[in-house]
This record gives structure tokens, sequence and C-alpha cells, in this order.
């Protein structure tokens, strides 16, 4: 993923990616919740682990996409300015 990233934008944004499900609703455990696969804040800070998200302060943007039959959802977010 880091090519396809531009590193400079990262610093402003983070963007992550979760495996939700099966588009058809089949063999889907709703205890499971959503998988995440990506996490661009790997890239920026090396952390394996997700960072929160203070929803007061951040722009979050979500976008589910169906790929292959599964249901992967986008999530962009960005800090507010003060």
């Amino acid at each position: 993923m880091k090519e396809a990233l531009n590193v400079e934008k990262l610093r402003y944004m983070q963007i992550r990616l979760y495996n939700v499900g099966s588009a058809d609703g089949r063999n889907s455990d709703p205890s499971k919740g959503k998988q995440l696969l990506f996490d661009s804040d790997q890239l920026t800070k090396g952390s394996l682990a997700p960072s929160a998200i203070d929803a007061s302060g951040t722009f979050v943007h979500t976008l589910p996409v169906e790929i292959a039959s599964r249901i992967w959802e986008f999530q962009y977010s960005a800090r507010k300015t003060q």
C-alpha cells in the first residue's frame, strides 16, 4: 500500500480499510465486527496498534465498497484545524 499512497498527504489524514463481511450477508458473524486490514498510521508512525479517532476533533468519511462479494469499508479521517 505504501507505493499507492502519498506519504506527504498522510501527515494530514489517516486511511483505514476494513473487511466488513460478506456482501450477501451469509456466513457473517455479527459478533466479530469489522476486521482492520490496513491502517496508514502503520506507515507514518510505525505503530501496529490502531489509534483511536477523536470524533469531536476529526472529520471522518466512510465509504463501503463491494469487492469480490465482500464489503470493504474505506475510512478517511483528518483532524480539524483550529
